[in-house]
């Protein structure tokens, strides 16, 4: 009897430490307002020039501040703008591609906030050449890892507390 509780006490014990230390990710259908934590990863990038990771950046590292005027739906795009912004050879082309992504928008009808269409659809399909898919990649790895097609953002989100499990990144 004695030896039947100690087993299942012990049993009771690992199935419910199970899981605890694993990622979780979003349940389909629901918004989601914090970016689930992953680790970090690395999308091998070539880092000549310090980019990424993060030991290149002028501040060191990601921190999901919203660039003035524009609203909270903006906050999925931090980790691209911010990448794009502070390298030193996209910073000028980031303004370009939100431009165009605008004017893809308006001709089709889409939100320009609607960042599962920008990621899965608009990003891979325009931006072919060599650097541009490492960079989607590195992003993809590092950032947005957690994300599907089908992963819902609210209308209102706070970009520290979205972004909080990736600063410094």
């Amino acid at each position: 009897m004695f030896r039947a509780t100690i087993i299942a006490v012990t049993a009771v014990l690992v199935l419910s430490a199970c899981g605890k230390n694993e990622a979780v990710f979003p349940t389909p259908g629901q918004p989601i307002y914090q970016a689930p934590y992953q680790q970090p990863g690395y999308g091998g990038y070539p880092s000549g020039n310090g980019y990424p990771p993060g030991n290149g950046y002028p501040t060191g590292g990601f921190y999901p501040q919203m660039p003035q005027g524009y609203p909270q739906g903006y906050t999925p795009f931090l980790p691209v703008d911010y990448y794009m912004r502070n390298h030193p050879t996209y910073g000028q082309q980031w303004p370009q591609m939100w431009n165009q992504w605008n004017n893809h928008c308006h001709q089709s009808g889409i939100s320009p906030y609607n960042f599962n269409v920008f990621w899965f659809e608009y990003f891979p399909s325009r931006y072919t050449s060599q650097p541009m898919t490492q960079i989607y990649y590195y992003l993809d790895v590092s950032y947005y890892g957690w994300m599907t097609p089908q992963t819902q953002f609210p209308q209102q989100m706070n970009p520290q507390i979205f972004w909080q499990y990736y600063q410094g990144y």
